[in-house]
């Protein structure tokens, strides 16, 4: 049985500022992009984006919150 979280719990523990792994579905393409050891940011709650930023190259990334697939090894469901 694959554990699961559901998307608000997941979001609330990215808001908590500790590093975490993300899959992240990509709209335009479809292509499924793996984040390790990244950051919360910032917020944006009338678009529904998160930002990101990966500890490794300091980059900011943005996504929208409903595109997570997996949350730290868990699969994340609505």
């Amino acid at each position: 049985m694959t554990k699961r979280i559901h998307i608000t719990e997941a979001m609330k523990a990215l808001r908590s500022g500790k590093p975490c792994e993300l899959k992240v579905w990509k709209s335009t393409t479809g292509d499924i992009i793996e984040y390790r050891n990244a950051t919360f940011v910032g917020h944006d709650k009338r678009r529904g984006t998160f930002r990101i930023m990966l500890q490794t190259s300091h980059q900011i990334r943005e996504f929208r919150d409903v595109c997570v697939l997996e949350f730290n090894g868990l699969e994340v469901h609505l």
